[in-house]
């Protein structure tokens, strides 16, 4: 118990050894964060998770040094502060918006964020709290996915782009879901991806009656003139 205690009170001291193994955690952390989001091929991997978690720990190191060095004139929080606001714009790099109005990358622009905040953590010592915080973000990845799919089978309302033959055919579609007893909360026309006399409808349906997610696309797709129906959220 000395032994361990012994070592953590070295682990906090500002010396060479604690400088490398600070910096070595870091990039650790950033990688093993940044490896699901290689895994699912998003624009920030492993390597851009691991440089943000060392550049934050490397600025409390900084901040530390400038606090020790110069007899405490210095704020250690503010280059932490500016690190919290400034990794914000790697996250918007990040954020994309499809062809159909579909928002991606936010979950790789949180994990950024977090990532940099973990770094602050490692760079200050606060190793319990870093340490904590890795351990609950690789449980978030891995395992929410299963909250996620709950969610979407129990959905009551989903978000469709939908392409139809012409505009003719919006009155049949309308009046076909008032008699499945489900309401169009948002409606949008544009044109179709082709170029072509179709017309595309981005839409929010209320499902009605306890239908899923999924039988309400089935419905969908059952609909005169209706060329194609892709889910959002399901």
């Amino acid at each position: 118990m000395e032994y361990l205690v012994f070592v953590n009170e070295y682990l906090h001291e500002m010396n060479l050894v604690t400088i490398i193994f600070r910096i070595v955690c870091a990039v650790v952390a950033g990688t093993i964060i940044g490896i699901d989001r290689s895994e699912k091929r998003r624009v920030a991997g492993y390597k851009t998770h691991a440089i943000v978690c060392l550049g934050a720990a490397l600025v409390m190191l900084t901040g530390e040094y400038i606090f020790r060095q110069y007899g405490g004139s210095g704020d250690l929080a503010r280059l932490g502060a500016q690190v919290i606001s400034g990794v914000g714009f790697l996250g918007v790099g990040t954020i994309i918006v499809t062809g159909n109005n579909q928002v991606k990358g936010l979950t790789t622009a949180a994990s950024l964020w977090t990532c940099s905040c973990i770094g602050l953590a490692i760079g200050i010592g606060f190793y319990s709290g870093a340490l904590a915080s890795v351990a609950a973000l690789l449980l978030i990845f891995r395992y929410f996915k299963l909250i996620n799919y709950y969610v979407n089978k129990h959905l009551r309302a989903v978000e469709v782009y939908i392409e139809l033959e012409s505009a003719q055919y919006i009155s049949g579609f309308l009046e076909f879901i008032r008699e499945k007893d489900c309401k169009v909360s948002s409606f949008e026309i544009g044109p179709a991806r082709m170029k072509d006399e179709g017309i595309s409808i981005l839409a929010t349906i209320e499902t009605g009656r306890m239908r899923t997610c999924t039988d309400v696309l089935e419905l969908l797709r059952s609909i005169p003139g209706i060329r194609t129906v892709e889910e959002y959220n399901c």
